[in-house]
């Protein structure tokens, strides 16, 4: 009998003492930043800036994505002198990709093309861009892939517009390509993107000391 008393005793003063359930709230979990979809171009075969859904005033909102190549054609001492935005790639067009004069030796000569019905293709559009050298289009197409979005930014939108020409001429989705505009020199309602107040990603300009740029072509085969 004193023995089930001791126990009796044991089992209340465990049940007294038990710990207290949490008490559940309601308190929300935080939300994933929104990731927004990229518009999809009017016209999609366009590659002028006052066409592109993307311009300076909205990049921030489509930057560091996966899905996204992001480009910077202008030359290099502008993109560290000037500044830059991060996540952009400087991929210079003139003496590099491109240029008019073909002793520049870039990988593609602008010209003038007039077909063999008389059509004129002007320079800079699609069609326009002759080869230098045999691996001209393999290189373009090793640096930039063609199942991704590409957003391309130059001094004032040509530049950039000729890229995305050439990649249009190259058999690239014109549907993926954007003409996002100027990083330096506005026109008109086009505001440069280190000129626009809300700009948040804007890395600023560095100085560079006796820096010297060039391309090596040694390895490649030129075309006649």
């Amino acid at each position: 009998m004193k023995k089930l008393t001791i126990l009796l005793s044991l089992l209340c003063l465990c049940a007294c003492t038990a710990p207290e359930k949490p008490e559940v709230t309601n308190t929300p979990l935080p939300k994933e930043p929104e990731v927004l979809v990229l518009p999809a171009k009017e016209i999609p075969g366009s590659t002028k800036m006052s066409e592109s859904p993307i311009t300076p005033k909205n990049i921030d909102d489509y930057l560091f994505r996966q899905d996204c190549i992001y480009l910077d054609t202008r030359y290099p001492y502008q993109f560290y002198q000037e500044g830059c935005i991060a996540g952009f790639m400087n991929l210079p067009f003139y003496e590099y990709i491109a240029d008019f004069n073909k002793e520049a030796g870039a990988l593609f000569t602008i010209t003038k093309i007039t077909k063999d019905d008389g059509t004129i293709i002007l320079p800079g559009d699609p069609g326009s861009f002759v080869p230098n050298y045999e691996e001209s289009e393999e290189l373009i197409k090793d640096i930039i892939p063609q199942d991704k979005h590409i957003l391309a930014i130059a001094t004032a939108g040509v530049e950039s517009s000729y890229l995305l020409s050439l990649l249009i001429q190259l058999g690239y989705d014109p549907s993926l390509l954007y003409n996002v505009g100027s990083f330096t020199t506005g026109m008109g309602e086009d505001i440069a993107y280190r000129a626009f107040e809300n700009a948040k990603h804007l890395i600023p300009p560095m100085e560079l000391y006796e820096t010297k740029i060039t391309f090596q072509w040694e390895n490649l085969t030129p075309l006649k």
